[in-house]
């Protein structure tokens, strides 16, 4: 019979936008994959594609108590009746849940897939305090078990989950360091700059989180020092994040003609190869897939210096690193690479190079195969 991996995850886009390639790879390698969602408009497609589907409500926005004990419950039920050889949990409800799960019926075949800490992690107000020290002992409960196997997209989160969260126990969980879902080296081709006026692309979620407010003070900035350049906007609003930027600000912005609004695009690759800069001003990241992106299409970066940003950029060689929520430094790194044409492409070149040696979804998917491996010929990886 097959070996069952059970994949756990907030939302069917999610899946399909980071660990699609891994659920085909899982599928080609002879298992058997289940996928626990909330499905948006994505389950046909996705029960073509020769996965068993199981329905879960795991909004990111719930605040009901019975609506989460629902949730909970559904999880445990999933887990009985698939009886998996190895469960893989991302995001955070889905590891907090799917750990206690298997601490209570005392499964040990857990991957926890950290992709990030979350905005909690990032926001410093007090009531953000109380529920970080809420979602510690959550965490400790659903991670810190005997013989599980613990995944990280950046070093920052593995050695912060390591000594805050799970600290003296650490020697029972076995840790593993995977750069990102990856990306498509064949999808995102090398291309030459574009010619005409620069374009900067902010592209993410229309979330504070995500330094939107920064890159438009910064574009802001540069328009008053009569820069020639066009400053645009690529993601869609999210309303499940407490940290969504609301219609009525983006419409503001749009008003007054400092950023272009693009909204949700399917077809990234064409957005990153009609760039000349990628802009990430985040405040926190696991890996993110957009810096990979734009790396894989020769694009130079100005991200923040913040985990996963950090992770993802050599500095000055693939990209410029500014400090986090500072508009002034922003502007000023932009400018740098506007005004240094040559940097721009030997940045590009070093990016696509660095995403061939290290964020091919080749390598990252085969990384995680060899976890799936380990685990259950209980040999040591890597």
């Amino acid at each position: 019979m097959k070996k069952k991996i059970l994949i756990i995850i907030n939302v069917d886009w999610f899946y399909i936008s980071h660990f699609k390639k891994l659920g085909e790879r899982i599928i080609s390698n002879g298992y058997e994959l289940h996928l626990a969602t909330e499905f948006t408009g994505n389950y046909k497609i996705l029960k073509k594609h020769g996965i068993v589907l199981h329905k879960i409500n795991l909004s990111r926005s719930s605040s009901s108590l019975i609506s989460e004990i629902r949730t909970f419950v559904s999880i445990l039920i999933i887990i009985l009746k698939v009886n998996p050889s190895i469960i893989q949990l991302f995001t955070i409800k889905a590891v907090l849940y799917g750990g206690l799960c298997a601490r209570i019926i005392g499964f040990k075949n857990l991957i926890p897939y950290i992709t990030g800490l979350g905005y909690l992690f990032t926001d410093g107000n007090n009531l953000s305090k109380v529920k970080f020290w809420l979602l510690k002992q959550f965490y400790k409960l659903s991670i810190d078990i005997n013989g599980i196997n613990l995944i990280c997209e950046n070093k920052y989160d593995l050695n912060f989950l390591k000594k805050i969260i799970i600290g003296k126990s650490a020697n029972m969980v076995d840790y593993h360091l995977i750069p990102g879902a990856g990306v498509n080296l064949e999808e995102f081709k090398y291309l030459p700059l574009p010619n005409g006026v620069p374009i900067v692309v902010l592209p993410a979620r229309m979330l504070w989180q995500k330094g939107v407010q920064e890159f438009v003070d910064a574009a802001r900035i540069l328009r008053s020092q009569k820069v020639k350049a066009r400053f645009c906007l690529v993601g869609c609003s999210d309303s499940d994040n407490p940290s969504s930027i609301p219609k009525e600000k983006i419409d503001e912005w749009k008003k007054e003609n400092i950023v272009e609004i693009w909204g949700h695009r399917s077809d990234m690759p064409l957005v990153m190869s009609s760039a000349s800069i990628i802009v990430l001003p985040s405040y926190r990241e696991g890996m993110p897939k957009t810096l990979l992106e734009a790396s894989a299409c020769g694009r130079a970066i100005v991200a923040t210096d913040v985990p996963g940003c950090r992770d993802a950029v050599v500095e000055n060689k693939t990209g410029l690193i500014v400090p986090v929520r500072n508009a002034i430094d922003l502007a000023k790194s932009i400018k740098n690479l506007i005004d240094n044409p040559s940097l721009l492409n030997s940045m590009g070149a070093s990016g696509r190079s660095h995403a061939e040696q290290f964020f091919s979804i080749l390598h990252t998917t085969s990384l995680n195969i060899k976890v799936f491996e380990c685990i259950l010929n209980r040999d040591e990886v890597f």
